[in-house]
């Protein structure tokens, strides 16, 4: 292991140590506060006589699912309101929310804002026959993603690629219009202007010039800060979510249910909503975020990147082996998420980090010398 991966992981474990101490040091103030809810609680329960019986009917961890799950009017949004403390709720009976808790990291924001996007394609995505595949394979959006290759049938005839395009096809619409550094102007927002302005003057900034950088980064932290606290920020955003549901629920037509759905209108609206707050959120700081889709026939790059085809060498171990091996070997057959990088420029330099690697599904190139699947795990 190269020196350099050694510090690095030195550095991750001190940091998981120290994050484990301050978790224990939570738990045991959670326990104190616990107590002093319990103790006030019997105290309520005996001064107002009222009895409360258990939920016996509904299971207390139900089992994971791929349903989406709709919003009832009226119920707390669960991607804004204070993380409920689960654990707690098993010994009170009682939904308690935590005040102080440290808002999801990016990391684990964009996993699982795309993780749900992926949900959505795999529950209304449906079976298609040989003539809606061939239809399928000839629309722009999908030869664009793929580069115009001549597998695009192959590809819609696996039900789980046909799910991840899908998935991608949503992906790359809210990025375009949510997320990504031109999404502000692309969503037709009174100050798109000026946001585009900001993302063009970076691109005209000498590489070192950081302090520039950093000044350009405070501006557009002081227009989205501004721009998200306009009375009829929430109205505009639910109202482009809905245009952009139903746009791309056109899109991705041939690949549902035909007729009105209007759980699924909603769920994916939701979702577009989502994809708004996290493109204010990601630049209500003072940094740049650059978000990027490999494109089909782009080199594999380990640092960017995470590959989905996990079978392509017959097991997933196997796979993972040979591409960490000789990623120069392969490259994209199509991106289902972006690269996305984070850069701050406070310190005079640039910091720049890699918080979410785009998940690509892969292919060898052409004239690689073949490698021959494993079954089981073992050398045929």
């Amino acid at each position: 292991m190269a020196g350099s991966d050694v510090s690095s992981l030195s550095q991750h474990l001190l940091e998981a140590t120290r994050l484990n101490q301050i978790l224990l040091k939570r738990i045991q103030e959670l326990e104190v506060e616990l107590a002093q809810v319990k103790q006030a609680g019997a105290q309520h329960i005996r001064a107002s006589g009222a009895a409360y019986a258990p939920d016996t009917l509904k299971a207390r961890h139900p089992a994971p699912s791929n349903i989406p799950v709709a919003r009832q009017t009226g119920a707390r949004h669960r991607r804004t309101e204070t993380p409920q403390q689960l654990f707690l709720k098993d010994i009170t009976d009682v939904k308690v929310y935590t005040m102080g808790i440290e808002p999801q990291d990016d990391r684990g924001l964009l996993h699982d804002f795309f993780e749900d996007i992926r949900k959505w394609a795999i529950h209304h995505s449906i079976d298609l026959d040989g003539r809606e595949i061939t239809r399928c394979s000839s629309t722009n959006d999908i030869a664009d993603m793929m580069g115009g290759k001549s597998d695009i049938e192959h590809l819609l005839s696996d039900r789980e690629l046909r799910q991840d395009i899908v998935s991608a096809l949503i992906i790359r619409d809210i990025v375009f219009h949510a997320i990504g550094e031109g999404s502000m102007f692309n969503s037709e927002h009174h100050n798109g202007d000026e946001c585009r302005e900001i993302v063009s003057g970076f691109a005209m900034l000498p590489p070192e010039d950081y302090t520039a950088k950093h000044r350009l980064c405070l501006r557009q932290e002081a227009i989205y800060r501004h721009m998200y606290t306009e009375h009829h920020h929430h109205e505009w955003r639910t109202k482009k979510a809905d245009e952009r549901t139903k746009a791309l629920l056109s899109t991705l037509s041939p690949f549902l249910h035909v007729g009105i759905d209007v759980d699924r209108e909603h769920s994916l609206s939701e979702l577009y909503v989502k994809g708004y707050r996290i493109g204010f959120r990601l630049r209500s700081n003072a940094v740049k975020w650059q978000v990027i889709f490999p494109a089909a026939g782009m080199q594999y790059d380990l640092k960017h990147m995470v590959n989905r085809t996990l079978h392509l060498l017959g097991d997933p171990m196997t796979t993972w082996k040979e591409l960490v091996q000789n990623p120069q070997k392969y490259c994209v057959r199509f991106a289902i998420t972006p690269t996305m990088t984070k850069s701050g420029f406070a310190t005079g330099k640039e910091v720049k980090e890699v918080v979410h690697s785009a998940l690509v599904h892969v292919v060898r190139k052409s004239g690689s010398d073949p490698v021959r699947p494993v079954k089981h795990g073992r050398q045929s």
